[in-house]
């Protein structure tokens, strides 16, 4: 593991998560250089491309900072990130060492200190692995996404307790049996730790969630007539489990969502489709949160000739598009407040730029300022 690696600059300009620590008493703000929810900033997590490798960086508004790989190889941080009450913030990705690719998570304390934390277990030097969502409970990260094993991708869940200095991160793998399979997002409830994402089983990829308590099991998430299906994000409020997504019929993809009450054995989820969609007008769903009663989807459409990043409202069928009816574009991140309704991802001019929109206002954020780069989240990984 890496520790102690110091950076300069208020704390405030440090945070890697989508929403980040308190500001004392500010409140809701519609600022194109810092959004704030709920007294707290806004910060957006992603990369960019030095031409010759890509470099995990995280945006607060307009200003942004790098964090670490090994310096000399790809790496990425993915978006949404999580912080604590102590004001410590936590952010997941990997980088490629040369030899494998090492799933991490980053952390920022009060103080400003960057440190590394590398998951692969026993300092793992065969297989890749992927981190590409985190949560906090406690004093435990709980980080989700996949390993590399005699050529099949098994889908992991990773736990460690950064305050024990003899800590080591301790993988599980989700029960999926032969399947290949993929975690996307994760969510903890008391003991229990949900991961959502897909599996596939030599045929479609399938959506699915994997419940991980005293046991280990894999609840599929069925869509009538789908070909192929995908879980990308999860919500768990007042006993229910969403999962966000989008499945394939045949001739489009369709936007959805899943619901699972968690108190029913076995479970039974159902799915509610966003519509308007057909063989030339697709939409993938990406992210999602809940604000009050409600829930929020950030992703993107295409229109038969741009793709249009865009956020759904639960309830409202159609998309508020973000796109400027010229660049193609996608969202991959959403925060809510009484205010604003706040998305990231990027458009494309001559090459990617990230952004951030307030509403439907969109901000540029910096690259290398001749590379591509992006605000992601975990599904990027598979584009």
């Amino acid at each position: 593991m890496h520790r102690g690696l110091k950076i300069t600059g208020g704390l405030f300009g440090l945070l890697l998560m989508l929403v980040g620590c308190t500001h004392g008493a500010a409140s809701d703000s519609g600022s194109s250089d810092i959004p704030v929810v709920n007294g707290a900033s806004i910060s957006f997590a992603g990369y960019y491309s030095d031409g010759v490798k890509t470099i995990p960086r995280y945006w607060t508004g307009t200003a942004s900072k790098d964090l670490t790989g090994d310096g000399t190889h790809d790496a990425k941080a993915f978006s949404p990130t999580v912080t604590t009450s102590a004001g410590t913030i936590y952010t997941v990705g990997y980088y490629d060492n040369g030899t494998i690719t090492v799933p991490c998570f980053w952390t920022v304390t009060s103080a400003g200190t960057l440190t590394r934390y590398d998951l692969n277990q026993g300092g793992d030097t065969t297989n890749s692995a992927y981190a590409l969502a985190i949560a906090i409970s406690g004093s435990n990260v709980y980080a989700v996404g996949y390993y590399t094993s005699s050529g099949s991708d098994k889908p992991c869940l990773w736990t460690a307790t950064p305050s024990l200095a003899s800590s080591n991160p301790v993988r599980t793998d989700l029960n999926n049996g032969t399947s290949l399979g993929y975690a996307l997002a994760v969510a903890v409830s008391g003991t229990t730790v949900y991961a959502a994402g897909y599996y596939n089983d030599g045929t479609k990829n399938s959506a699915c969630y994997w419940t991980v308590d005293s046991s280990n099991t894999q609840t599929n998430l069925p869509v009538t007539g789908a070909t192929s299906s995908v879980a990308t994000s999860i919500v768990l409020s007042s006993g229910f489990l969403y999962a966000g997504g989008w499945y394939n019929n045949g001739t489009t993809q369709i936007p959805t969502f899943w619901t699972s009450d968690l108190s029913l054995s076995p479970a039974a989820p159902t799915n509610t489709d966003f519509a308007g969609f057909d063989s030339s007008h697709t939409a993938s769903i990406y992210a999602m949160t809940m604000f009050g009663s409600t829930l929020y989807f950030a992703g993107s459409y295409y229109d038969g000739s741009l793709t249009h990043p865009a956020y759904w409202v639960q309830g409202t069928a159609s998309p508020t598009d973000l796109g400027d009816g010229t660049h193609n574009g996608e969202a991959f991140a959403i925060a809510v407040s009484d205010v604003h309704v706040y998305t990231a991802g990027y458009y494309t001019d001559t090459v990617a730029i990230p952004s951030y929109w307030t509403d439907s206002t969109r901000t540029a954020l910096a690259g290398d300022g001749t590379h591509e780069a992006k605000v992601i989240s975990a599904w990027q990984k598979f584009q």
